[in-house]
């Protein structure tokens, strides 16, 4: 089956639903539905099964050239569908007329019964035809998706030359040795190359670690020597105030002391006696 490519399927839909609704000699197309299906192939070629089931190729698709002859093939498919309908296709009881019509659908002559020529007795007053159902627009044609290629057949390698002679087993442990000795260099210089690297890392790591530390010692030196400062100058403070206020009382208690020693000694004296000094005469004035 095509796979994808909705509009391509669509499209050969349309042409068979076209065909469908605008065909009053499709007597049994609403028994069961009719399915139009496309095969990816390049087999130029269409078919049908039982039950109303239409396959195109897209091989005959590329083929024709114009939408008529796609129509023609789709149309009959759809007519061999009808040729033996009897229980095949569902219908336990087909109509007396049913190879007729299958018979003119297939040659093209579909609702003109059979010729003069071939048949004598006068045709049969038919009914009224059904008013056909509005046609349904047909696309044009898309482009059709190129069929799957075959599979190449692989490609066989020519046949190598027979070896020559090979070396000889000194060779080969000569040979042997230096490979191993490259090696084990190449195994050394990438371990070595990958020990400095691990090394580098360790050390960024444990110096960045170390500046962490440091920074976070000297943080706390800051605030414990601020916490220091302001403990010591409180100290300071309230030992100046109790000084201060010691001196005080010391100084007011030698005061009375030196006052209350000043009083008895003063008490205990005798009481001076007065001495008046005679008095002296009057210098005499003289005159220049």
């Amino acid at each position: 089956m095509l796979q994808g490519h909705e509009d391509v399927k669509q499209y050969v839909s349309n042409i068979g639903r076209y065909i469908l609704n605008n065909s009053s000699l499709i007597e049994y197309k609403n028994v069961f539905p009719y399915t139009f299906q496309v095969i990816n192939d390049t087999i130029v070629n269409a078919f049908c099964t039982p039950g109303g089931f239409v396959y195109v190729y897209t091989g005959l698709m590329k083929y024709i050239d114009n939408e008529a002859t796609l129509a023609g093939v789709v149309g009959h498919e759809i007519a061999v569908q009808l040729i033996k309908p009897q229980n095949l296709w569902g219908v336990p009881n087909p109509p007396p007329d049913w190879e007729l019509v299958a018979k003119n659908m297939v040659h093209g002559r579909a609702g003109q019964g059979e010729s003069p020529a071939r048949s004598a007795a006068p045709a049969a007053p038919s009914p009224a035809a059904p008013i056909p159902a509005p046609p349904i627009p047909v696309p044009r044609a898309p482009v059709i998706p190129p069929p799957i290629a075959p599979v190449a057949p692989p490609v066989v390698a020519p046949a190598r030359p027979a070896p020559a002679a090979g070396p000889t087993t000194e060779q080969r442990l000569s040979e042997l040795e230096r490979r191993s000795t490259q090696l084990l260099e190449s195994v050394l210089d990438i371990l070595r190359g990958q020990a400095e690297e691990y090394t580098r890392n360790c050390l960024e790591e444990f110096r960045q670690q170390v500046d962490a530390v440091i920074q976070d010692a000297e943080s706390r030196l800051r605030q414990d020597f601020q916490q220091s400062y302001e403990e010591s100058a409180n100290s300071l403070i309230g030992l100046r105030t109790d000084l201060m206020e010691q001196m005080t009382a010391r100084g007011a208690q030698v005061i009375r002391s030196a006052e209350d020693t000043l009083r008895s000694r003063v008490l205990s004296q005798p009481a001076p006696v007065q001495k008046t000094a005679p008095a002296k005469p009057p210098e005499p004035v003289t005159k220049k």
